[in-house]
Formats: structure tokens, C-alpha cells, sequence
């Protein structure tokens, strides 16, 4: 793509993320073996604050991905974070938004245009 298209696909998901932006802190985890031979999650750290957008997934019913936490929780991921291109954002990230805990799950990226992150509440 030309970098006038690119500049105009930015500018489209600026626009869209402006129209109802959410702000976030992304929590950052990685798996770490416990002695009893399975894994854990650790907190790594946050990340700077990131403004996005929290749609409804497009997935038709009943075909929502889903996940089961070590812990037994099941998540199922039916929303979409949308974020700007470069924002750092990676499965296994979480975050609150208005009081609601939600995890990341798959993260794509759209060509030139968007960071589009699959999240599941967790509350």
C-alpha cells in the first residue's frame, strides 16, 4: 500500500477508536514452572496506558472462541479491543476497564490499518 493509503487507514482508526475510546493499563504475564511440575502465571509488570476501543466481536453465535484458565475459569472471548498500529499488546495480557477484568486472547494485526485483540471478561 501507498503511504497516502496507510496515512488515511490510520486516520480512519484513530477516528473510529475517538468515537468511543476506552483507556487502559495492560498488565503483562508470562507462565513460570512451580516445583509441582505445572505452571503459573507471573506478573511481569504494566505497561503504559493505551486508548482503544471495546466492540462486540463479529463472530456469529455460538461460534466464540473460548479458554480455560489453570484455575478453572472459563473465558470466552466476545469482544475486540481495537488499538492503534505499534501499540504493544500481546495473548495473556490483562486489563480492567470500568470496574470489568478482561483478558487478551488472539491479537492480529490489520494491514496497515489496526491492532484488533480478542478479550474475554473475566468478572
Amino acid at each position: 500500500m501507498s503511504v497516502a493509503t496507510d496515512s488515511i487507514l490510520a486516520r480512519q482508526t484513530k477516528a473510529f477508536i475517538d468515537a468511543n475510546p476506552t483507556s487502559v493499563s495492560l498488565e503483562r504475564f508470562k507462565r513460570q514452572a512451580t516445583t509441582a511440575g505445572g505452571f503459573r502465571n507471573v506478573s511481569v509488570g504494566t505497561l503504559l496506558p493505551v486508548t482503544g476501543r471495546i466492540v462486540r466481536s463479529s463472530n456469529r453465535q455460538g461460534n466464540e472462541m473460548e479458554r480455560t484458565l489453570p484455575e478453572g475459569q472459563v473465558v470466552t472471548f466476545e469482544y475486540v479491543l481495537v488499538l492503534p498500529l505499534g501499540t504493544d499488546i500481546q495473548d495473556g495480557d490483562q486489563f480492567t476497564a470500568d470496574g470489568q477484568p478482561w483478558l487478551v486472547g488472539p491479537v492480529t494485526k490489520t494491514i496497515n490499518a489496526s491492532i484488533n485483540a480478542k478479550i474475554g471478561s473475566r468478572g
